[in-house]
Parts: C-alpha cells; structure tokens; sequence
C-alpha cells in the first residue's frame, strides 16, 4: 500500500516564525506543484486558500470542490489534499503551524478555530458574500505587506493577531450563514475532538 507523503512546513525566508504567505500562482506555477503538490499529499500545517480572480478545483479528502472568486479554502494538517492540473485562478496561500496560532490562544478563539478546521462537519470552502470581499482581501493584503516589509520583535505578533482577525471573521461568517444539524452534540462533538487531540 502506497503512503500518503507528507510536506514539513519550510519557509525560505522565515522558518523559525512558523508562517507564510505568499500568492497562489507562483506555488502553482513552480516545480515543485509539478512534483508533489498535483498528487495527494498531507501538509503538517495549517492552510487558508484565498480566491481573488478565477476558478478551479481542488481535492480535499479525495472529493473534488469547486472555488471561485472570493472563496476561502481551509485545510486542516490532517487532511488529503492535492491542487488540480488547472491554472485559471489566482489569489493567496497562508500557511501556519499549530504552534504558531496557539501562543496565548483565548478558549473563544480556540473554539473558532476547531469550527472552521472541523472537516467531519463542515465544508472546507467558506463562499464569501461580494459585500464581503473586498473586506477579506484588504486584510489578506495587510497581512502579506506585514510578512514582507517587517522585521521586529513585534511582528509575529501582529501577524498572529491579524491571522486571529481572519478565522474569527471566518467563524462569524460561517456561523451566520450555514446551519448545523444537530446542534446540541456539536459543543459535545468539539469537546471529544479535542480531548483525542491531547490524549
């Protein structure tokens, strides 16, 4: 039986900061999506998809999802995933360890957190509103000018902060706009998810 392979997280520029953004096409466009990317593969960290231009597919789980313009794409760390052959899209890619996020990660934010990454529930693909996008964009935009141009003691802070920002929007916009079934074991089902976590 072929193993799943697996991609460590390696930033070029900033490994120890365990985060990087960076704009979809030129990953698509580079050898390695040839190589490893278009195969099913698990990433050992955190990932958002955000579409600013086009569409496509992707194979999250071995089922393949349709995105378009304005979409985010969450990939949890334990899930199968491989890019399609297309390239009629653009946008960017945010990637993060667990590590990363969970510095001083109120239980709020956690609960966000585990609800946009929770693939046994819901769809990995938030379809954001058009009032919204533009919205979502400048902050995206924000964090790459922030990944890019600082270089302080406080800039993995405010990349944290305004990585926060986006999974709590996320999180609202979902919460309002998708609707659970049985809704009174999803508290419950969250709380076993992250007790196999630690244990």
């Amino acid at each position: 039986m072929n193993r799943i392979p697996e991609i460590a997280f390696n930033s070029k520029n900033q490994s120890k900061l365990g985060f990087e953004i960076t704009r979809l096409e030129e990953l698509i466009n580079s050898l390695i999506m040839d190589s490893k990317l278009g195969k099913g593969h698990k990433w050992t960290f955190f990932a958002i998809m955000f579409i600013d231009s086009g569409k496509g597919q992707h194979n999250i789980d071995f089922r393949t999802y349709n995105f378009k313009k304005g979409d985010l794409i969450f990939i949890s760390n334990e899930q199968v995933h491989a890019f399609s052959e297309e390239k009629n899209y653009k946008g960017y890619l945010i990637l993060f360890t667990d590590e990363f996020l969970m510095k001083n990660l109120s239980n709020q934010e956690m609960r966000a957190f585990s609800s946009l990454y929770n693939y046994q529930i819901y769809n990995p693909i938030v379809q954001v509103d058009n009032k919204f996008y533009e919205d979502y964009l400048r902050l995206i935009q924000d964090i790459k000018i922030e990944f890019q141009t600082t270089n302080d003691h406080l800039k993995e802070d405010i990349l944290r902060n305004k990585l926060k920002v986006l999974l709590l929007k996320s999180e609202r916009f979902k919460t309002n706009h998708i609707q659970i079934s049985n809704s009174k074991y999803y508290s419950e089902f969250l709380h076993f998810q992250n007790l196999l976590k630690v244990n």
